[in-house]
């Protein structure tokens, strides 16, 4: 359990770069609470599911890697991060702010800071989980297939089973 709980918070850290490099320029003010109360609930998440699945903690370190690397490129982080951002300019947790910048992407309120970084958050460990299975998938399909230069010889009886 602590190795799974050392790798879960190692990967979940660093996967946090892009995303609060994109919050420090749209939160301002009490909306850093939401973002800081949202990363905590999904780290608290993380390390509960570190305990309860073995096989969904390994999909979501492996994904996690990915998604973490993908940063070089933060194409989907951009993507993921853009998503929320609209979803919380259009939902009445939305407080506008006096910011000189365009005011339906600054948020300066906790909840709507906490609603944008939780879809942010969903999006990207939902990519993550994604691509951890299809990985394991891919390991285990690979495993099925018998290896042609140390597979015994089948001799086949035509005469019966």
């Amino acid at each position: 359990m602590n190795l799974r709980f050392l790798s879960w918070t190692i990967v979940y850290v660093l996967n946090l770069i892009i995303p609060v490099l994109f919050a420090v320029s749209v939160v301002s003010g009490w909306g850093w609470l939401g973002v800081v109360l949202a990363v905590f609930t999904y780290w608290i998440l993380g390390v509960y599911v570190c305990k309860a699945s073995k096989s969904i903690t390994q999909a979501l370190l492996v994904g996690g890697f990915f998604v973490g690397f993908s940063q070089f490129s933060p194409l989907l982080h951009y993507c993921a991060g853009s998503i929320a951002l609209n979803l919380e300019a259009r939902s009445w947790l939305h407080t506008p702010t006096d910011s000189p910048i365009d005011m339906r992407y600054h948020i300066g309120g906790s909840s709507g800071a906490f609603l944008a970084t939780a879809i942010t958050g969903g999006i990207l460990i939902g990519v993550a989980l994604f691509l951890g299975f299809l990985f394991y998938g891919l390991y285990v399909f690979a495993r099925l297939i018998p290896d042609p230069v140390n597979a015994k010889k089948v001799v086949i009886d035509p005469d019966g089973f």
